[in-house]
């Protein structure tokens, strides 16, 4: 303890000839800020991160479900019509149109509808 401090007023009184806890007290006190303020300055930067992750995940889910929901009412519909065609098929094929010209006409229209399919499919 070969180091000593005087507290001195500002109009120059002694206030405490032994300063030195004194000082001590007060750098851990305006460490104690200085970091609270740190932490505060990182949390609100954090805060503002979360923030724009957030915004980037609704953005991205949106995009998710349009895709997804659009994608998956396109594939219904194909299953759909699939499901149809092996219906008429099958009705066809089990002799279940006892009308020769109607028969044609089905014919005829499950090719119609083929050749369109592969029309769209070339596109």
């Amino acid at each position: 303890d070969d180091c000593a401090a005087v507290l001195l007023h500002m109009d120059g009184t002694t206030i405490s000839r032994e300063a030195k806890p004194l000082m001590a007290l007060a750098h851990r006190l305006q460490s104690s800020i200085d970091e609270k303020r740190s932490e505060s300055s990182y949390q609100k930067d954090l805060a503002k991160l979360i923030e724009k992750e957030r915004k980037s995940l609704a953005q991205l889910e949106r995009r998710l479900e349009q895709g997804v929901v659009s994608r998956l009412g396109r594939v219904a519909k194909q299953l759909f019509a699939q499901l149809r065609a092996r219906e008429v098929a099958e009705f066809l094929a089990e002799g279940g149109c006892p009308d020769k010209a109607l028969h044609a006409e089905l014919e005829a229209s499950e090719r119609a509808v083929e050749v369109a399919r592969e029309g769209l499919r070339a596109l």
